[in-house]
């Protein structure tokens, strides 16, 4: 539980992190255009999902759009997926104010119960970066061999104080 918790935290700070050093998101005290507060967080989580996928087994004959899943069998949900498709994201690659539904920690009864505390971590984390200067990529950035969750082998940087 602890590893798992500290992945579904870490990637989506991480990933935050490499946002910011590839100049696609700025967060500074001026009014950028971009989501703010809570909003902000939820466009980073469902950008950077910190579960890839999940398997789960039909429990019933069943019909998904136009394909048939016979009871029993494997599926495996996509959240990173969900969370791109354009049809309920228009421009997914974009930060936008307001959206609703992402699915970075699945839903209903599978609901990850480590929302509220990686919310909270990314909000103090926004927070906390929007006052230290600007951080900078360093050579040698390495994405994990992971299946299912996302996370960094190797993440340098540098942080460039503000005057």
């Amino acid at each position: 539980m602890i590893f798992e918790l500290h992945s579904v935290a870490v990637y989506p700070t991480t990933t935050l992190i490499v946002v910011l050093c590839d100049g696609a998101l700025c967060l500074d005290a001026a009014d950028n255009g971009l989501p703010k507060g809570q909003s902000l967080v939820d466009e980073v989580l469902r950008i950077a999902s910190p579960v890839k996928n999940s398997a789960r087994y039909a429990t019933e004959d069943t019909m998904i759009c136009s394909h048939a899943i016979a009871k029993g069998e494997n599926v495996t949900l996509s959240f990173q997926a969900a969370n791109f498709d354009p049809k309920a994201f228009p421009c997914p690659h974009m930060l936008k104010d307001g959206r609703r539904g992402h699915v970075a920690f699945g839903g209903a009864r599978h609901l990850c119960t480590a929302m509220p505390l990686v919310r909270k971590t990314l909000a103090i984390t926004f927070r906390h970066l929007a006052t230290i200067g600007r951080i900078e990529a360093r050579p040698g950035r390495q994405l994990a061999a992971c299946l299912t969750v996302h996370r960094y082998e190797h993440l340098p940087i540098r942080i460039v104080p503000e005057p």
